[in-house]
């Protein structure tokens, strides 16, 4: 099989609804860039034409519902299928996160030093891989709060799980529990085979659905999502956090920060840090 590699250019705070409705158009895979996104797809016999108007008609319908596609640009450029993989994997090289953490895929694992932590990702089609901002600053963030939160209580819930990346950097962090959810199956499988290439398939759940799923007394919870969700699980968070557990939550833009840590804190919640990378804004939280 032959594929199309689409590079689409397309403001900061499209690129995620972007990137999950491509795959509605046939998109197998795609990846964050400096401009937007460069998505996979099977050329099907489709000519580059057809295939960046699939990509047109999608800005076009999202930008009749409001959202900002200023900008906006797509080519699609033929790729031989025996050029595939080399070209997907050159573009997932061992990725430093700070504090010590290194985000590897399967095929090029570092050896790393004695004060270094290597979590294995294989980037399939989930999103999470530590190359987004929210990603890396959760990373960092559950590593700097863990000690607290372990001595709340032992168990950690990561929401809108992905790839498992939080839920195995929690697990690396000491947690003797963890709880991974998603409410997509691809996320799921993709989880499940992450979690078992770092070895702790043993002390993380992954279950598919949403924030019913997440059990009760954690000593942290860590959730990457829109800040729409963020804003309608804060009661939930509440309830299941231990006291003095901890909550990250990260996701939201620059401006939808105010409205979730004013959540927060009307559900018994103090914000303790917030930070900012980019357009993106990650919170901590402590019961």
């Amino acid at each position: 099989m032959d594929w199309y590699r689409c590079n689409i250019n397309i403001p900061v705070g499209t690129r995620d609804v972007f990137s999950g409705l491509l795959s509605d158009i046939g998109s197998t895979g795609a990846v964050e860039n400096a401009d937007g996104l460069e998505a996979w797809f099977p050329s099907d016999g489709e000519t580059s034409e057809t295939m960046t108007g699939r990509i047109v008609d999608l800005a076009g319908g999202l930008s009749a519902s409001g959202l900002d596609v200023s900008g906006f640009s797509v080519s699609c450029k033929h790729v031989a299928d025996a050029d595939w993989n080399a070209e997907w994997k050159c573009y997932f090289s061992p990725l430093r996160l700070g504090g010590g953490v290194i985000v590897a895929p399967p095929w090029d694992v570092p050896v790393a030093a004695s004060d270094e932590t290597v979590i294995i990702i294989d980037p399939a089609s989930a999103f999470g891989t530590g190359h987004h901002e929210t990603t890396a600053d959760c990373v960092a963030l559950i590593r700097k709060y863990a000690t607290e939160a372990i001595n709340a209580a032992l168990s950690f819930a990561d929401i809108g799980t992905g790839t498992g990346l939080l839920a195995i950097a929690a697990a690396k962090c000491g947690f003797s529990s963890a709880t991974a959810i998603d409410n997509d199956p691809d996320a799921i499988s993709a989880a499940i085979g992450n979690i078992a290439l770092n070895g702790h398939a043993k002390s993380i759940d992954v279950l598919l659905g949403s924030i019913g799923e997440c059990p009760g007394g954690c000593g942290m919870i860590a959730a990457n999502l829109l800040s729409g969700l963020l804003v309608e699980f804060m009661p939930h968070f509440a309830e299941r956090l231990a006291a003095g557990g901890i909550l990250i939550a990260s996701g939201m833009l620059s401006g939808q920060d105010e409205i979730v840590a004013s959540e927060m804190t009307c559900n018994g919640i103090s914000v303790v840090e917030k930070i900012e990378n980019g357009n993106w804004v990650t919170i901590v939280g402590r019961k």
